[in-house]
């Protein structure tokens, strides 16, 4: 069974800091590293980030200020930009868009569900 962690507002610790953190544990266990951070050079340390811009493209699209090409191209970017080993978490909801911006309904209205059929693989879209 994978451990490991997630770290929030990791781009606000400096990325040595993660590096020799990674360092000293990695002998000890195989640990997986989340970042809640778009950071490209995060990728350096942590396995996954988060995909905040693909989330604003989403609810810029249901606001209608953005077209559906709009998500191609952020697509576009994560794959051109970021490393090609590295993952990345789509999302649709947060805990800190809930707290400050509404729910995923609020932020996405009626295109929220299809969102997340287009940001979780496997979800359950009927």
């Amino acid at each position: 069974m994978w451990m490991g962690f997630r770290c929030d507002m990791a781009m606000l610790v400096p990325l040595e800091f993660w590096r020799e953190a990674r360092v000293a544990l990695d002998p000890m266990k195989p640990l997986f590293w989340l970042a809640e951070c778009e950071e490209i050079t995060y990728h350096e340390v942590f396995d996954a980030t988060y995909t905040w811009k693909l989330l604003h493209k989403m609810e810029a699209v249901w606001r209608k200020e953005s077209s559906l090409d709009g998500l191609d191209e952020v697509l576009s970017y994560y794959d051109s930009q970021f490393p090609k080993n590295s993952l990345r978490v789509l999302f649709t909801t947060n805990h800190d868009e809930n707290s400050h911006s509404g729910s995923e309904f609020e932020r996405m209205g009626d295109a929220a569900r299809a969102f997340v059929c287009f940001a979780v693989p496997g979800a359950d879209c009927r």
